[in-house]
């Protein structure tokens, strides 16, 4: 499947490894550190005039929009943090294959500037999809991997003091190769890992993503065929 395979190079040559899966041009950094400022400074002039804005998050990004209020809380200053950004509901998914192994992947992430360890995960479709659905359209987007089996593991707000993103985790397994087209903009490697790989990736610090070491321990609670 074009853009999404499941990567032919063991944990150590990955980690020996000095070229991330995907690294965006100069122009796609220098537009995306230009957008961040331009929203600083809007946050600031808003502040200096006792203006409130609305405010909402693209990744890598905050955009100041929206109109004036007038009248009576023309002077209250709403700071950027106190503004909710109204996310979708998301999904997340522990897949584990025939051979005990949990299937990561390593994509590039503009706002930590860096290639991550990530369990597979993604936006639903609100009004469109179940999280369960969602879960299984995303495995196979960025695995090729569909699952007999899913298994609903948790569901709650990751940032609910930052934005009320709410985010569904789900246990893979049975899985079959099923792929489907990966989104146009994700460049993705696949890594069969171990759970004893898994968590020496997080004891080690390669791990860094918040959702992945949270998925990993509730899968753990709920699949005791994983090695520990």
């Amino acid at each position: 499947m074009d853009g999404v395979a499941v990567s032919k190079r063991s944990v150590d040559e990955v980690l020996s490894g000095s070229s991330p899966t995907f690294v965006p041009s100069v122009s796609t950094e220098a537009a995306l550190d230009a957008l961040v400022l331009e929203a600083r400074s809007a946050a600031l002039a808003a502040r200096k005039s006792h203006r409130r804005k609305a405010l909402w998050l693209v990744p890598g990004a905050i955009l100041a929009v929206g109109a004036l209020t007038a009248g009576a809380v023309a002077d209250t200053v709403v700071a950027p943090w106190n503004v909710v950004p109204d996310l979708d509901e998301t999904v997340a998914v522990v897949a584990v294959n025939d051979q005990n192994e949990i299937l990561l992947v390593r994509q590039y992430r503009n706002p930590a500037k860096q290639t991550l360890w990530e369990i597979p995960a993604g936006t639903m479709d609100n009004g469109q999809e179940s999280p369960t659905e969602c879960a299984v359209r995303e495995l196979a987007e960025e695995t090729g991997f569909s699952a007999r089996n899913i298994t609903p593991l948790f569901s709650g707000y990751l940032l609910p003091g930052y934005c009320n993103e709410y985010m569904h985790f789900f246990l893979a397994t049975n899985l079959v190769y099923k792929p489907l087209p990966p989104d146009e903009s994700e460049f993705i490697e696949v890594v069969p890992v171990s759970a004893q790989q898994a968590d020496m990736l997080i004891e080690k610090g390669e791990i860094i993503d918040a959702k992945t070491v949270l998925g990993l321990l509730l899968a753990r609670q709920h699949l005791t065929r994983i090695p520990t």
